[in-house]
């Protein structure tokens, strides 16, 4: 299916471009600034795909939506558990505690 490949390549260039977002900031501004737009637009790009696939009663992810949302709301248990965590901890953290705030 064309779309699912589709939908494949952009997310692939999403998650390549946020990467090289964030590594690059300190050593190559440029690219920094450009990867910012580049996952700004596939992310966009990539949403539409899904969405319309969606629309099509073709979803990207056939699980099922109890599944996702299942996976959804353990993945966001599982942060407030390591966000729990850091504030509590007595070691150096990236701050996560003030960013949270």
């Amino acid at each position: 299916m064309l779309d699912k490949k589709l939908y494949d390549a952009v997310m692939k260039v999403y998650l390549s471009s946020l990467m090289v977002h964030f590594v690059s900031k300190t050593e190559d501004y440029p690219l920094h600034k450009f990867s910012e737009q580049v996952y700004t637009e596939s992310f966009e790009f990539v949403h539409k795909i899904a969405e319309r696939l969606s629309d099509l009663n073709n979803p990207i992810d056939s699980s099922g939506l109890e599944t996702l949302k299942t996976d959804l709301y353990e993945s966001l248990g599982d942060l407030l558990n390591v966000v729990n965590e850091s504030i509590g901890n007595d070691e150096p953290t990236l701050g996560t505690d003030n960013l949270l705030r």
